[in-house]
């Protein structure tokens, strides 16, 4: 899935969540969809998944500092992957927002933002939640270009030996649809997917065991292949808790760098350092 970087402007982010009031306001909704419109983006429709996947989001708007890309990632793929949406072009925004100053407000929100959304590939579909808290009033917005409008999302678990279908229509443009999968520790298969109606129609049999499959959607377009659809499927395993950070050094650090940030992390919680192990580190 094209996640993308989560664009955060003036907000912390990504410390452990505190409750406070989190709201979807439909009327907001509408007057972004009038911004949208205004800057070429067309009937762009408020979704309810993406609502749920946003005020998630807005919930975790806590903390005192960016986060890295890595995290911010990981954080997005998590509420994604939980609310069902495997949408291959998504758009997550986190501004700063006063609810008092109305659309004018959310036009200068976002107006660094909205020229940059790609319009070859224009949103289709939002989700959006506010925050009110001891801070900034926030705005969480989930844009997507939905290339694909499944007649039922594709399921986070299921059991081995299952046949999951795929099945729905193609947004104009796309066309000659087929799926991609990748089974646990089995060679990628390819199956065409199209049928005469502009669908896109095939059976998921999960079949080569326990672990996670990877599904993804392409179809041919005028710009050539694209990928319209990517889920993970876990089967006969439980679907993560809570998002995974991978931890990498930065360019040009190595082991003792990374060694040093763990160390102050856990430090700060209390914990002590970790002791180099020369058999481990073998």
């Amino acid at each position: 899935m094209l996640w993308g970087a989560l664009v955060v402007l003036g907000t912390p982010l990504w410390a452990p969540a505190q409750p406070s009031p989190i709201t979807a306001d439909a009327g907001l909704a509408a007057g972004l969809s009038r911004l949208l419109d205004h800057h070429g983006f067309a009937d762009v429709r408020a979704d309810a998944t993406l609502t749920a996947a946003a005020r998630e989001l807005a919930a975790r708007l806590r903390g005192t500092h960016t986060p890295d890309p890595l995290t911010a990632a990981a954080h997005l793929r998590f509420v994604l992957e939980r609310h069902g949406v495997g949408d291959a072009d998504v758009v997550p925004l986190v501004v700063p927002y006063d609810p008092a100053a109305g659309e004018a407000g959310l036009a200068t929100a976002l107006a660094s933002v909205l020229p940059r959304l790609d319009r070859r590939r224009p949103p289709t579909h939002l989700g959006l939640a506010t925050q009110q808290g001891d801070g900034p009033p926030m705005l969480a917005v989930v844009l997507v270009h939905r290339g694909l409008s499944l007649d039922d999302s594709l399921p986070l678990e299921a059991t081995a030996g299952a046949v999951v279908r795929l099945a729905g229509d193609l947004r104009p443009g796309y066309f000659r649809p087929w799926v991609v999968m990748a089974p646990p520790g089995q060679a990628i298969l390819q199956r065409p997917a199209w049928t005469e109606s502009r669908r896109a129609e095939v059976n998921l049999y999960l079949d080569a065991g326990p672990g996670v499959y990877g599904v993804e959607l392409l179809a041919e377009s005028q710009a050539g292949p694209v990928v319209l659809l990517n889920q993970r499927i876990y089967v006969d395993v439980p679907a993560p808790a809570r998002p995974t950070v991978v931890l990498r050094p930065p360019a040009g650090q190595g082991a003792a760098d990374l060694l040093a940030r763990i160390d102050a992390w856990r430090l700060a919680a209390g914990l002590a350092a970790l002791k180099p192990h020369p058999a481990l580190t073998a």
